[in-house]
C-alpha cells in the first residue's frame, strides 16, 4: 500500500514520517457514520482490502486543528480557532439514503469524500494561484 500511494496520504498527499506515522484508513466507516446514528457500521467492508487507504493521523483522526477556506491570508489562518476535523467516522454523500447492508448499491450514494482509488481527484478539484506574497509565505 505504500507504494502503490508513493508513501503518501491518500487524502492530503503528505509523506509518511514527514507528517508522522500512517493509518489504515476505513473509506467507508467501520464504526458507522458519524452524521446519521441509524446508518450503523459498514462491518462488511471493515477488512475488505479496497476500502482501506493509507492516510496520515490528521487526516484520519479527529483532532483540534486549523481549517483553511479558499481566499484565507496566513493572517487570517493565524486569527481563526481550532477546530474538530478529521476523517474518522465522516462519510457524506449527495444523495440522501446510505447504502445499509453489503448488498445494497453503494455506488448510489454519490460519496461527496474521494477514494482516489476509484475516482480522479483532478476532476473534481479547482486550483487557484493567490497572488497575495503574504498567503504564500511562511511566518
Amino acid at each position: 500500500m505504500r507504494d502503490l500511494f508513493y508513501k503518501k496520504s491518500a487524502y492530503c498527499e503528505g509523506r509518511f514520517g514527514a507528517f508522522g506515522p500512517v493509518d489504515i484508513e476505513h473509506y467507508r466507516p467501520k464504526g458507522g457514520v458519524k452524521v446519521d446514528v441509524t446508518h450503523g457500521s459498514d462491518w462488511w467492508f471493515a477488512a475488505n482490502r479496497d476500502n482501506s487507504l493509507p492516510a496520515c493521523v490528521d487526516c484520519n483522526r479527529e483532532r483540534y486543528k486549523h481549517v483553511a477556506n479558499a481566499g484565507m491570508t496566513q493572517r487570517d489562518l493565524d486569527a481563526v480557532m481550532e477546530i474538530l476535523a478529521g476523517k474518522k467516522n465522516a462519510f457524506p454523500i449527495a444523495g440522501s439514503t446510505w447504502a445499509c447492508c453489503q448488498h445494497d448499491d453503494h455506488d448510489s450514494e454519490n460519496s461527496l469524500l474521494i477514494d482516489p482509488t476509484g475516482r480522479d481527484p483532478e476532476a473534481h478539484l479547482e486550483w487557484s494561484e493567490d497572488s497575495d506574497e503574504s498567503a504564500t509565505k511562511a511566518p
